[in-house]
């Protein structure tokens, strides 16, 4: 006849197993902190896409953006933004977590969030102003202020030259490469 269970009974002891360690990630495995590897990650698609994203549009348009083909110039942004900034954000992120979605946290935003941002686009744009006006009292040395401005001059020319369209499908295809791409 067995005894009566009674609430302070030991629990059974199964036999003991071993158990496959789990998989590691490269963090894991070298030790490296979530903050380091973020910020190591930054750096890194910063120099692709900064400088190597640079150097291939110079070398493919030359010197001379104003007379460049402006719907080549749109392609080579688009896809440098696909290639160099969201393709190496994936590679990253897979050496990070074995759930990329979840390491970046892809899911539906808050409304309060969105509401949040546009807000603070709005201010950091009024803060900005501030900041250019105060920046364009800085005195230069005449070199570097004409240097300044020629560059200042030519940033916007291509600028305008991108963001520029003259029809509808025109403007669809800005607002894909400048807008939706990124």
């Amino acid at each position: 006849m067995s005894e009566p269970e009674t609430p302070f009974q030991a629990p059974r002891l199964e036999p003991y197993t071993i158990q496959p360690a789990l998989p590691q990630t490269l963090l894991e495995k070298h030790g490296v902190h979530p903050l380091l590897f973020g910020f190591i990650s930054l750096i890194i698609i910063f120099i692709l896409y900064q400088l190597v994203g640079s150097l291939i549009t110079l070398l493919i348009f030359g010197l001379d953006l104003s007379k460049a083909n402006v719907s080549g110039l749109r392609i080579v942004t688009g896809v440098g933004q696909i290639v160099l900034i969201l393709l190496p954000a994936f590679i990253l992120a897979r050496l990070a977590s074995f759930t990329p979605r979840q390491y970046m946290r892809i899911h539906t935003p808050n409304p309060l969030a969105i509401i949040h941002a546009i807000v603070g686009v709005f201010s950091l744009q009024q803060i900005l102003q501030v900041y250019l006006f105060f920046q364009d009292k800085i005195p230069l040395p005449d070199l570097l202020r004409k240097f300044q401005d020629q560059f200042k001059e030519m940033y916007e020319q291509t600028y305008a030259m991108l963001v520029g369209s003259h029809s509808i499908p025109e403007l669809m295809f800005v607002i894909l490469i400048i807008a939706i791409i990124p």
